[in-house]
Parts: C-alpha cells; structure tokens; sequence
C-alpha cells in the first residue's frame, strides 16, 4: 500500500517543514508595568497592544520580545482599544479628556497621526476587515451611538447617517 504521508506536499524532506501549534497559553513579558487595555494579533509573529499613559508595545516575533512604539503625538493620555493590519499599521483610540482621538501608524509605530477627534464620547473599539476598510464604534454623542468609518485605510473616519439611537442612559465598553 501507499505509505506516503498525504497531509504534506510530496517533496523532500529538506524542502517543507511543517507548522506545528503548540496549544495553550503561555506567560509574555511586556517590560512595561502600566495596565494594558487592549491587544491585537495580526498573525502568529505579530501583535500590538496598547495601555495607559500612551503606552503601545509591538511584536514580530510571537511575543518572545516586545518593543515600545508609543508616544510622540500620543502624548501621556491612556489608550483603550488598539486594531492594526499589519506588522507597520496600526490604530489606537484615547480619550484624555472631553475629546476621544483615532490616531495611526504606517510606519511600525515610529510615528502616529491624528486622523479623527470628536467633542464628547469615548472611543470604545476599532475594527479593520482589510487594508482599506474599517469601523471605529464609541458612546453616543447627541443621542445617537458613534458609528465611524473608513475605506481608505483609516486616513480618514465619518460617522455614518444611520447611527443607533442612544436607548436610557447606556454606554459602550472597551472593546465592546
């Protein structure tokens, strides 16, 4: 009978090595000692996570090393939700005061740009579904929930005409 292992490519052996997932959890080291709010996984090798006092911190490796890309035009203010599409892109949102703020980096986070701000409301979560396209939820702000998007990869974020109606006195949660 045939012996070859059909799971695999028929190559040599020297030509395909497998990906084997060890399951279950395994501790990471930020390096840093304020809370983290949110995290994101790109792939396998790559991650982001974000946290108070403007703290982002970014992986290529799986999080066998962690590298602060946080600061400059993030300023000191806390950051609640974080999303990226890939190792060099990424979005977070901060709220350090009665303004919520959606900022972005192309550039693995050696720099950020501001590319929304809205007077009251936080910023909840973001969501991109691929490079180009996206949406930022937050509390509502005039009676109605905050609803952005983009489809331009988050150069620029609206609110969209048909936002949810605020019902009571209800709010969004981080990264709800």
């Amino acid at each position: 009978g045939d012996t070859r292992n059909t799971t695999t490519p028929d190559i040599g052996a020297d030509e395909f090595t497998p990906f084997v997932a060890t399951p279950g959890w395994s501790s990471q080291t930020s390096g840093v000692s304020v809370a983290l709010n949110s995290v994101k996984t790109v792939n396998a090798a790559i991650g982001w996570a974000a946290g108070a006092s403007a703290t982002v911190l970014r992986t290529v490796d799986g999080g066998a090393t962690w590298t602060s890309v946080g600061g400059g035009a993030l300023g000191t203010a806390d950051l609640y939700a974080i999303d990226a599409i890939d190792a060099n892109t990424a979005f977070v949102t901060s709220t350090p005061s009665t303004t919520s703020f959606l900022y972005k980096t192309s550039d693995g986070g050696a720099t950020w740009i501001l590319v929304y701000s809205q007077a009251g409301g936080f910023l909840d979560a973001i969501k991109m579904y691929d490079a180009s396209n996206g949406i930022a939820l937050g509390d509502p702000v005039g009676g109605t929930w905050t609803v952005l998007r983009t489809n331009d990869g988050g150069n620029t974020w609206a609110r969209i005409a048909t936002e949810p109606t605020q019902v009571g006195g209800e709010a969004g949660s981080n990264n709800g």
